[in-house]
């Protein structure tokens, strides 16, 4: 078992130099091996969860420092550390000044201070998750908040634009949200919130994007699926949250208005995408209030 489930790569095309840090190394660490700096990369592209990347200065193809700096761009959080002889020390500063790497270790590199480095960089890329994990989920709900959901729904257009895939756009409000809060207070309100909230992670798949859009708004971005699909989880969704209640003293039941828009049969982009969305949440919430 891994001390740290931290993924490291370390990139370099000699070998020995490879056999050697596998030694200094052992099972500590989750650590992958690549000698090919170019296949690192496409690598990193596919899995981006490497925590620290340590590379070789001189590799063929590419070196180091333009190496991570690809890495940078690919990876932003990903800590970068290089390889260096004592003889390319001017190259080296140069990259930590510009911001290419984190830190460098010179060849040969002693065993303590390559795991002290290691240890170092693993800390600092938790704390950098951390703040970016603290800086888009809403704290009341744990969901994605509004920033991360406007940003998924860019590289999902792009993706589905590129790979010809469908997409859907789940749109949903809560119910006469505004008279709980005024009538029970907003903590009733915050509840009524956490249970949708609890319920939507509850039933929508691992790959579904789940966030809080704003206010009593939620949204749910859902690949592979087009309108015709998506009905079924509407429904579940709706039947499910009836049942719930604020709780014994005031059982109230939660009911929720639901639009949906599809790439690309509804529209081509983000903004017309969630027009549509917004437009037929509205037109659920007139129908049902019509039926009540």
């Amino acid at each position: 078992m891994h001390k740290n489930k931290e993924k490291i790569l370390f990139v370099d095309d000699d070998q020995k130099i490879i056999n050697s840090f596998k030694k200094q190394l052992g099972d500590k660490y989750n650590i992958h091996f690549i000698m090919n700096p170019l296949n690192a990369l496409d690598l990193i592209k596919k899995n981006k969860n490497f925590s620290v990347i340590i590379a070789d200065l001189k590799m063929p193809g590419i070196d180091g420092v333009k190496f991570l700096e690809k890495v940078k761009k690919i990876s932003p959080l990903t800590i970068r550390i290089i390889l260096t002889g004592n003889a390319e020390l001017d190259i080296a500063i140069d990259a930590i000044n510009k911001g290419y790497i984190f830190k460098f270790l010179t060849k040969p590199c002693l065993k303590q201070d390559l795991l002290n480095t290691i240890n170092q960089a693993i800390t600092n890329y938790k704390n950098a998750m951390k703040l970016q994990t603290e800086s888009l989920t809403d704290p009341l709900t744990g969901l994605w908040n509004r920033r991360y959901i406007n940003q998924e729904l860019s590289r999902i257009l792009k993706s589905a634009e590129r790979y010809k895939y469908l997409f859907s756009i789940l749109f949903i409000d809560i119910n006469n949200f505004k008279e709980i809060n005024d009538h029970y207070g907003h903590d009733k309100g915050d509840k009524v919130l956490s249970i949708t909230a609890n319920l939507l992670k509850k039933i929508c798949r691992e790959t579904d994007i789940i966030g809080r859009y704003g206010g009593d708004e939620f949204i749910i971005l859902i690949e592979h699926n087009g309108r015709d699909k998506i009905h079924g989880l509407v429904n579940r969704i709706k039947e499910k949250l009836l049942d719930k209640y604020i709780d014994k003293k005031h059982s109230i039941n939660i009911s929720i208005a639901v639009g949906i828009a599809s790439y690309p049969k509804d529209a081509k982009d983000i903004k017309t995408l969630i027009k549509i969305a917004d437009k037929e949440m509205y037109q659920d919430k007139k129908a049902e209030k019509n039926n009540q």
